[in-house]
């Protein structure tokens, strides 16, 4: 079945608007240490779809594709006969939170204040030159140009050192 990328954002916010959770808290300067002994980010953002049902999950994640954000699928067997197998949606760049709000219509007022809230926290989203999202690039735009350059370099760089 083909599916267009209108009707994709439409059953993508519906399902939100039923099954999904968008978290956003802001722990201002009270930072906790992790177990590890690493300082825990000030804030928590993320976009959770969890359901029992491997199909509906499977078409969630496939409507994602064709609107062309990137998420996670992740799964948690039941722990015992009365729990069942349960498949999660996580969605937390900021990125493609941006484009969860930029592309799909979400109906709850307290989810779609709690994506704006979180989409608002990252710092640096967007490109100083063109204006596009920090993983995309536009041709000709020197902001972009040396980006991209930097992260390949870092990517590089770190692979080399792994090696």
């Amino acid at each position: 079945m083909k599916i267009t990328k209108t009707a994709a954002a439409w059953w993508l916010g519906a399902f939100i608007d039923g099954e999904g959770c968008i978290h956003y808290r802001d722990r201002g300067n009270k930072q906790k240490r992790m177990a590890n002994g690493k300082l825990r980010g000030r804030y928590t953002r993320v976009l959770l779809i969890s359901n029992t049902d491997y199909h509906l999950i499977r078409f969630a994640v496939k409507c994602f594709v064709i609107l062309g954000i990137r998420c996670i699928l992740s799964d948690k067997p039941g722990q015992t006969p009365n729990r069942k197998h349960v498949w999660t949606i996580n969605i937390q760049r900021g990125a493609e939170l941006a484009r969860v709000q930029k592309k799909i219509p979400i109906q709850s007022r307290h989810k779609k204040e709690n994506l704006r809230l979180a989409v608002k926290s990252f710092r640096g989203l967007h490109c100083f030159g063109c204006n596009c999202l920090h993983d995309e690039q536009t041709i000709g735009c020197y902001q972009c140009k040396k980006r991209h350059q930097h992260r390949k370099y870092y990517s590089d760089s770190k692979n080399r050192e792994l090696e």
